[in-house]
């Protein structure tokens, strides 16, 4: 029979890796919370994307601009 200690400290265990998987994702998708967001607005509106063009298009901002910021580092890289 499992303690109370061990499930908590599974539980926070399994929090841990899904914390640094989070945050690697992060590293990897700056926009990943404007994704989200979007993701739960089709959710929210029944998949309707005209209802969330609002939260697209903050996405499409977020892309550009990460992007830009990616381009700039490739070129320092090179200089």
């Amino acid at each position: 029979m499992m303690t109370e200690n061990k499930v908590e400290s599974r539980d926070y265990l399994e929090y841990k890796r899904n914390h640094a998987r989070n945050i690697e994702a992060i590293e990897r998708n700056p926009c990943m919370k404007e994704n989200e967001i979007s993701m739960k607005c089709l959710d929210r509106n029944n998949y309707i994307k005209a209802n969330c063009e609002k939260e697209f298009e903050n996405y499409r901002v977020c892309r550009k601009f990460w992007s830009a910021v990616a381009r700039i580092e490739l070129i320092k890289v090179y200089l």
